[in-house]
């Protein structure tokens, strides 16, 4: 499982987690990352729950659907899907230009021009036990 996660939009995610600390409602931005601090745990009265850390500061517990219902919505992916995105993108790029399409080659920069802010090199991951 990929431990990272970025959001791709502004959402609100509403904690269901009343009896653990941190706020109830937290506010996601677009570019935040979500870090998976351990693997998945399961609780028989809460299902299947994983904790994680917003940036380098809140740290929260969400549900898997939740996670899940993110990802479809395309709120969130990986940082492996956005690395596979601008490598595709990359290529379609080298690719019109090779076939001197000017329509193709806008129309792909801009696109990896988009998933290339998604991934600033100098943010660190947050050390496990932390």
């Amino acid at each position: 499982m990929n431990k990272t996660f970025i959001a791709l939009e502004n959402f609100r995610y509403a904690n269901p987690f009343k009896c653990l600390c941190g706020p109830q409602t937290l506010n996601i931005n677009k570019k935040d990352r979500l870090y998976f601090l351990s693997a998945p745990d399961y609780n028989e009265r809460l299902g299947w729950y994983i904790p994680i850390q917003r940036n380098q500061h809140i740290r929260f517990h969400m549900y898997l659907n939740d996670l899940q219902l993110l990802y479809q919505n395309n709120q969130v992916c990986s940082e492996l899907d956005v690395e596979l995105a601008i490598i595709y993108h990359q290529y379609k790029v080298d690719q019109a230009l090779d076939q001197r399409d000017d329509h193709l080659f806008i129309k792909h920069m801009q696109i990896l021009q988009d998933w290339k802010e998604f991934l600033p090199h100098s943010i660190s991951a947050p050390r496990e036990g932390v």
